[in-house]
């Protein structure tokens, strides 16, 4: 997990990892905020992901949300049913065609996008 941190949070459902490099990026380069949700089905007592979603998107973050070209992946939050991933982008319809080419490997596993203007990262501030 290196460059990023886990953020402690008040539900044990909860697990929020932040990206902790971000301090040399012009993050106004970066003004399109793209927010990949997926609805996951539960595994034990403790409402977290199974393994083998857990392991398409780990896979998913290395192979892909992390090459994208022109964008940043920041945050991944899992909570209660909702596995949320946070791209910034420059070109967010670039970034969106990359994943969508990537996420046809497993079409099993859906995602919800959206989009939205966030010059300031004020999204990533709050989490």
């Amino acid at each position: 997990m290196q460059n990023w941190t886990l953020k402690p949070c008040d539900d044990i459902n909860r697990m929020l990892k932040l990206r902790s490099d971000l301090e040399n990026i012009d993050k106004a380069s970066f003004p399109m905020l793209i927010t990949l949700i997926h609805r996951y089905a539960t595994a034990d007592d403790l409402l977290f992901p199974e393994a083998t979603t857990l392991a398409f998107f780990s896979d998913f973050e290395q192979k892909c949300a992390m090459q994208l070209d022109d964008a940043h992946m920041v945050a991944q939050d899992i909570d209660t049913g909702l596995l949320t991933i946070y791209i910034y982008a420059k070109n967010y319809q670039k970034s969106i065609e990359d994943t969508i080419a990537y996420l046809k490997l497993q079409p099993r596993y859906h995602v919800e996008f959206k989009v939205q203007e966030d010059k300031e990262w004020s999204v990533f501030k709050e989490l």
